[in-house]
């Protein structure tokens, strides 16, 4: 069953209110943090109680639950759905299903170029993180932007494709399927002012290839925000951290450089894709910035170097 394609819209405060009734909260005031076009983020300042976060998706309950056990099976302690006064972890609004959250403090990665020992940090996370997401039962449900599924539904994005671009051949054969966050980019990772780092949006994850996870994860924080010179050494130290025996293999190396560009055309395809059918994108410009830049790196990096340089 594929996620369901709804808009969603922002809520008047006195809609914000009501649902706060849901957990006997009383709300102080209310900013916006995310509207999506499958779900909106709005950081909520309750009377007395603090602040949280409230989640409202147009995914089908069933969806939203899994993506709830993941979270609390890997996600923070601290950031696990507030039980409402009926007793359960989620609400209904308007045909749509919503949750509250603690509101987790920290300054997201977006427009910051990063230093290696950022890199080999956030690398470390990232690598904890899927190894112990990829040890659970749950077996999330397709979604729309698992680039391993892209291709089973490119009838839908053919006339979105950036032009003159050619589609990379990616082989998954021999690769196990693991749940996997499937989102881990510089809006969805926050660096906390202790020092550690905290992983948000769990509402793409998905039953895929940890390669693949990790192909999103190198796309962002070494080939987002990162000049040219320098893309090939943040990969390297990206994909092999200290104590680790070795890079990735020459197999891996052209599969994640592939998934990488597929990645790329997939933020431009998918981005005019739901724009055609909603008429805009919340963040078209950044989604379309990314894309183009990054194709326009790969352009610079042949698959060859690439590999050469990560494998070295």
């Amino acid at each position: 069953m594929e996620q369901t394609r709804q808009k969603c819209v922002d809520l008047p405060v006195a809609q914000i209110a009501q649902l706060l009734g849901h957990y006997g909260l009383s709300l102080s005031c209310a900013e916006p943090l995310y509207l999506g076009m499958d779900n909106i983020n709005i950081k909520v300042t309750t009377q007395g109680r603090g602040d949280y976060v409230l989640k409202v998706c147009s995914a089908p309950e069933a969806i939203v639950q899994q993506q709830l056990t993941i979270m609390g099976e890997c996600g923070s302690p601290d950031q696990q759905p507030l039980t409402t006064r009926s007793g359960g972890n989620t609400f209904r609004f308007e045909g749509r299903v919503g949750y509250l959250l603690p509101f987790i403090a920290g300054d997201d990665f977006l427009g910051r170029e990063l230093s290696l020992a950022q890199i080999r940090q956030v690398a470390a996370y990232h690598r904890a993180f899927a190894q112990r997401v990829a040890t659970i039962g749950a077996r999330p449900e397709p979604n729309i932007w698992d680039l391993a599924d892209f291709y089973t539904h490119l009838d839908r994005y053919t006339a979105h494709l950036p032009t003159a671009v050619e589609l990379p051949e990616v082989d998954f054969a021999g690769l196990p399927k693991v749940p996997v966050h499937n989102d881990f980019t510089r809006s969805n990772l926050l660096e906390l002012a202790s020092g550690g780092l905290h992983l948000l949006d769990f509402g793409d994850v998905a039953y895929g290839f940890e390669v693949v996870d990790l192909a999103v994860a190198l796309a962002h924080f070494c080939f987002e925000e990162t000049p040219n010179a320098r893309v090939l050494e943040h990969a390297k130290q990206f994909l092999r951290l200290p104590g680790e025996a070795g890079g990735p293999t020459e197999r891996d190396a052209r599969r994640l450089y592939r998934l990488v560009r597929l990645r790329f055309i997939q933020a431009i395809a998918l981005t005019r894709y739901e724009a055609s059918l909603f008429g805009t994108h919340p963040r078209g410009d950044y989604w379309l910035d990314f894309g183009y830049a990054g194709l326009a790196q790969l352009h610079a990096i042949s698959e060859s170097r690439f590999i050469e340089a990560v494998c070295a």
